[in-house]
């Protein structure tokens, strides 16, 4: 088996085992729900972990900004990371350096420092593993946003376009280019009106919806015709047979807000491009409008490209 664990198995076998009994925890990690929260006086710290292991193609760079994106799309801004290496044997020295040169490089990009993880060799792996820990934290009394936030009558906006970075990987690109939404994700949380948001990663626009939807307890009716989608990526999927919107895409976030004209108009007037894609409601249903239920996220896309191309 490939991929992230189902809704399902996550619940049963990971957060039903998981118990918070400090006074500190705010909150930990949930379906949909990517940062743990925890108070620290009248500061809120948020913490998010994400593994690379789907790609070569500039993989210290994906680190840093896979993991700070948690971040921003609770609201706040990152400020700071921590790597972990695990490195097949026969990797080089000449590796490790470009990929600590390429984490520095994003971490520059963006603002934050890697202030230390852990490095090592070991044939526990065959590839290259990288994770990165992000830490950021809000003040002055600035509550966190998640996935769960979405209220009935919100309207549903995604920035950029589906499947970015699963379209970069298919089509051996550097898949950083256009990965970061902390811009777009720290305009949302200061413009009022905005309830809730995610970035979309493994599951595709489909998956982040769902978990979207499932955690804030409320229904969701999409779309399909109004999410932008790249011709390039319409024929990399096309030619692997997969699902563009269950197809990985880091790079594009979701954001739930009952001040839609408002928003677009901010994050248009910064060059980020936006869609209203869909309406939350207060019926359970998690739909296209033709009626189509949209399913809770399995095994992505990208993994059905990749072992059966």
């Amino acid at each position: 088996m490939l991929g992230k664990l189902t809704a399902e198995q996550l619940n049963s076998l990971i957060f039903s085992k998981i118990k918070q009994n400090r006074p500190e925890t705010l909150k930990g990690g949930g379906v949909g729900e990517d940062c743990a929260c925890l108070a620290l006086e009248n500061n809120i710290i948020l913490l998010s972990s994400d593994p690379i292991t789907a790609t070569d193609n500039n993989p210290g760079a994906l680190a840093v900004y896979v993991c700070c994106n948690d971040i921003a799309a609770a609201g706040a801004e990152p400020v700071a990371v921590l790597l972990t290496l695990l490195l097949p044997p026969q990797t080089t020295t000449g590796t490790i350096d470009n990929i600590v040169s390429q984490a520095q490089n994003a971490a520059s990009a963006i603002n934050v420092d890697i202030v230390g993880g852990h490095t090592e060799w070991t044939d526990a792996v065959t590839r290259p593993v990288i994770c990165g820990t992000a830490v950021g934290f809000l003040t002055d009394g600035r509550k966190p946003l998640g996935a769960g936030g979405i209220r009935p009558g919100d309207a549903l906006i995604m920035t950029k376009t589906a499947g970015l970075e699963g379209t970069a990987i298919l089509t051996n690109q550097d898949p950083t280019a256009h990965i970061s939404i902390i811009k777009e994700a720290l305009l949302a949380a200061e413009t009022p009106g905005t309830h809730a948001m995610h970035d979309v990663t493994e599951g595709g626009v489909e998956g982040a919806v769902w978990e979207m939807a499932a955690a804030s307890g409320c229904g969701v009716t999409l779309s399909k015709k109004a999410i932008p989608i790249t011709q390039q990526t319409k024929d990399i999927c096309e030619k692997h047979n997969i699902n563009p919107l269950k197809l990985i895409g880091s790079g594009s976030l979701l954001i739930a807000t009952k001040e839609p004209k408002m928003l677009l108009k901010i994050l248009q007037e910064n060059n980020i491009q936006a869609t209203v894609i869909g309406q939350a409601h207060q019926k359970k249903s998690i739909a296209y409008d033709d009626g189509t239920p949209i399913e809770p996220p399995g095994r992505d896309a990208l993994f059905d490209a990749v072992c059966c191309p």
